[in-house]
């Protein structure tokens, strides 16, 4: 395979610490990280593939201005990939090996959970937030399979 199947782009902001100030930490992060973002520089080019390298910008930002669009499909590994679907895609965070697939043109499956909805009732106490109702609610559902949730730190976007 000469280049991925579909539109595919490597960031790198993720390997940038924030530690002193912008200028610094990036100059800290490219003589640190060389070897990587040499790697990836090359790797992209041989592939036909976008390269964003190291103070291009955080991802969840470029995905915004650079990516999301009404109506389109969005397979990405940072778990911030689901903001684009404020733009009004379909925009989904996955594993590093989902994402391989999607790249070598092999379907990519999303398991529907049998439970759709949580119907909540009583009373919510003072200091209750929606985020803690939802971790509430996945772990208590979670050895069922009903909710499913991952997280991950790769380099391809």
């Amino acid at each position: 395979m000469d280049t991925a199947a579909v539109p595919t782009t490597v960031h790198c902001d993720h390997l940038i610490e924030a530690q002193v100030g912008g200028v610094k930490d990036l100059e800290r992060a490219i003589n640190l990280n060389k070897e990587v973002y040499d790697f990836l520089a090359t790797a992209t080019a041989k592939y036909g593939l976008g390269f964003w390298k190291p103070g291009s910008g955080i991802i969840h930002q470029i995905l915004l201005e650079n990516y999301a669009f009404p109506g389109g499909l969005m397979i990405g590994t940072d778990s911030h990939t689901p903001n684009a679907g404020g733009l009004g895609m379909i925009a989904c965070g996955v594993g590093g090996a989902d994402a391989v697939d999607v790249m070598a043109n092999i379907p990519w499956e999303l398991k529907c959970p049998k439970a759709i909805g949580v119907n909540l009732t009583g009373k919510i106490g003072g200091w209750t937030t929606p985020k803690g109702m939802f971790c509430s609610c996945s772990r208590i559902n979670l050895p069922y399979r009903v909710i499913q949730m991952s997280f991950s730190r790769s380099l391809v976007s």
